[in-house]
């Protein structure tokens, strides 16, 4: 049977369990304002907010840092929002210190490399496609894809030995396929 881990009535969403220190990083949808990053526990104990931010998604971990990466929604201009990445210590004296990493890259999905420190790969959105990226603080954000055929990325993954992506995709035709 199923047990509760967290309290209505908004919603967890996007779990991302840790493989050493024993958390559940989750974002948090409040409805009536800015969402939250939350860790509790294995067993639900020891809740705790990290950080607040416009509908956070698609957390990683690097273990060895304590650094979670995510893309948040961030007000750019006068009229719209565009998705960005960030990245804050969970362990520091202030990890709600998030650090921005990207400005207006409509990016999301981010998801680190094994191995690799602090890279990323993720889905930048613009123009009418969207492409796959990879973002490093060495190199920052570049397109690995140059879409022109409106396939659709989304939810990038790296291999276990960080050699390959699997991303899921629309491809023309209406089908969703893992490339």
């Amino acid at each position: 049977a199923a047990e509760h881990l967290t309290a209505p009535p908004d919603g967890a969403t996007r779990p991302l369990v840790s493989a050493a220190g024993g958390w559940i990083y989750h974002a948090y949808r409040h409805y009536r304002g800015p969402s939250t990053i939350r860790r509790m526990r294995l067993d639900g104990s020891d809740a705790q907010t990290l950080s607040r931010h416009w509908d956070p998604q698609g957390m990683t971990l690097d273990e060895k840092t304590g650094t979670l990466y995510f893309a948040a929604l961030r007000p750019h201009a006068i009229d719209y929002a565009l998705y960005d990445l960030y990245s804050f210590d969970v362990d520091g004296k202030r990890p709600w210190r998030r650090k921005r990493l990207t400005r207006g890259a409509r990016v999301r999905d981010p998801d680190l490399r094994p191995g690799a420190d602090g890279e990323l790969v993720c889905v930048v959105n613009g123009l009418g496609q969207n492409d796959l990226a990879l973002w490093s603080a060495r190199d920052g954000l570049r397109r690995i894809t140059a879409n022109q055929d409106y396939i659709q990325y989304g939810e990038p993954r790296w291999s276990p030995d960080g050699e390959w992506i699997a991303v899921s995709a629309w491809l023309p035709g209406g089908y969703r396929d893992i490339l």
